[in-house]
């Protein structure tokens, strides 16, 4: 593709529209390259005007137009070559729009495509947001379910903490009870002691008086001439074992009683050592229940920590979740903006570009007339040039003969009209009101664009005959 300036100098005319039909780069257009070149830039010529024209460019008969051969073609056909050119120059830049507009929509088809990558993200994001929420709020609740257990832990090691204080103070209570019983025991068995030792001298002095009353029975037996004195002592002795027994008995009677007494205490020191060892067991049970409260409480503590753990890292994930969303509506909002902007540069070069096809349909439908009478005046042209040569040649040929008769035309020569003799320029007269005024018709890259050429001047000049010439 050639660059092609808006105001270019004939030279460099030539020069880009011979690049531009040298489609095979070999430095010479074939008729293959005019007739695609014509057809590609909208030239209605049938192929009999191609082939003419391609004769007519090609001067040495070679088969190809070279360089001087196409300069001498432009020479020729000023009208054509500017019209040729600014079609080459606006097919290329119809071309470059077609190609910035199939761009635009291949752009547009990929922000088109990110945007629906973008919002297919942003509904997985909305649903990771969602799923992160929901086990955030599993997280509150989990959380929420772990401080109650704490709290009741807290509770029940407060209830279990009281129970050992209440079982410790009656514990105290019971061992200060048992130590009492204890002390009424030893004090009932020293009471029992003495009772004992008590019951062993009556006993002692029982069996003394026992043996004084036989010692006496004896002596009463040997000695019965002392009977009324030894009656006596035996009575009065017999009434102190008798005292003795009675004391003996009464002696065994409180024995009974403090043997009873000391097992009286003895039972009670067993119940007291019993409630005792219920005591301490009860302690020892609320002392493992407030243990195992504890336990539980430091489980549910740790339990809580990593609720409280697990509840921030949540709360992180939502807040970055809610951010790429965020992010994400962002992006979604560019790239609609974007697409928007593309869509509306892609409709405004659209519509520029129907516009300037428009203008160059237009345009193409006041050239097409135009370069088919330049191509019409050139033909007419070589015709009358062919028989203004033909005539000279005649008149020649009939100037140079002798005759008598002035009237008379030469053997095998036809006579020449006096009209044409006296002035070839009336043969262009049919032409005369198409050519008299090129100001009245406009011409699309001639003097619209360049102003430095004349086509309908120069023909003018070029189907004149000198004024020298008109006179033989």
């Amino acid at each position: 593709m050639s660059m092609f300036p808006d105001c270019p100098h004939h030279d460099l005319k030539v020069t880009l529209l011979f690049s531009e039909f040298d489609v095979r780069k070999t430095q010479a257009i074939d008729i293959e390259g005019l007739i695609v070149v014509f057809k590609r830039l909208n030239i209605p010529f049938s192929t009999a005007t191609v082939n003419d024209l391609f004769e007519k460019g090609d001067a040495n008969g070679d088969g190809v137009i070279n360089v001087p051969e196409f300069k001498r073609f432009a020479e020729l056909y000023p009208t054509l070559i500017d019209c040729l050119y600014y079609r080459a120059k606006d097919y290329w830049t119809n071309e470059a729009q077609k190609e910035g507009i199939e761009e635009m929509k291949r752009v547009l088809d990929e922000l088109r495509e990110s945007e629906s990558c973008i919002e297919r993200d942003l509904a997985h994001q909305k649903m990771a947001v969602a799923d992160a929420e929901r086990r955030l709020q599993a997280q509150l609740q989990a959380l929420a379910d772990s401080q109650r257990k704490e709290t009741e832990a807290k509770s029940n090691i407060d209830n279990a903490h009281d129970a050992t204080e209440r079982c410790r103070a009656e514990l105290r209570d019971r061992v200060a009870e048992l130590n009492r019983t204890k002390d009424i025991e030893r004090q009932k068995q020293l009471e029992l002691s003495e009772r004992q030792r008590t019951l062993e001298h009556a006993i002692r002095r029982l069996q003394q008086q026992e043996g004084e009353v036989t010692k006496a029975q004896e002596r009463l037996r040997d000695i019965e001439r002392m009977l009324a004195e030894q009656q006596r002592e035996v009575d009065r002795q017999i009434n102190g074992a008798e005292r003795c027994r009675a004391e003996a008995e009464a002696e065994e009677q409180r024995e009974a009683e403090a043997h009873a007494v000391a097992a009286e205490a003895l039972r009670m020191v067993h119940s007291a050592a019993d409630d005792v060892s219920h005591t301490e067991e009860r302690l020892a049970q609320i002392a493992e229940t407030e243990r195992q409260a504890a336990l539980a409480l430091r489980e549910a503590a740790e339990e809580t920590s990593r609720q409280l753990n697990r509840r921030e890292q949540e709360q992180r994930a939502v807040l970055s979740a809610q951010q790429l969303e965020a992010a994400k509506v962002t992006e979604l909002a560019a790239a609609q903006e974007a697409l928007a902007e593309h869509q509306r540069l892609l409709h405004q070069q659209i519509q520029e570009n129907e516009d300037f096809v428009d203008k160059r349909r237009q345009v193409d439908s006041e050239e097409s007339p135009l370069v088919e009478q330049e191509v019409r005046l050139r033909e007419q042209r070589e015709n009358l040039e062919r028989k203004e040569s033909r005539l000279r040649s005649d008149f020649s040929h009939f100037a140079g003969r002798t005759t008598h008769q002035r009237g008379e035309s030469p053997r095998g020569l036809s006579p020449v009209p006096s009209a044409a003799l006296a002035s070839p320029q009336k043969q262009l007269d049919p032409l005369m009101p198409v050519i008299s005024s090129p100001r009245s018709i406009p011409v699309y890259g001639v003097e619209t664009r360049s102003g430095s050429y004349n086509y309908y001047s120069e023909v003018r000049k070029s189907t004149s005959i000198p004024r020298s010439q008109r006179h033989a």
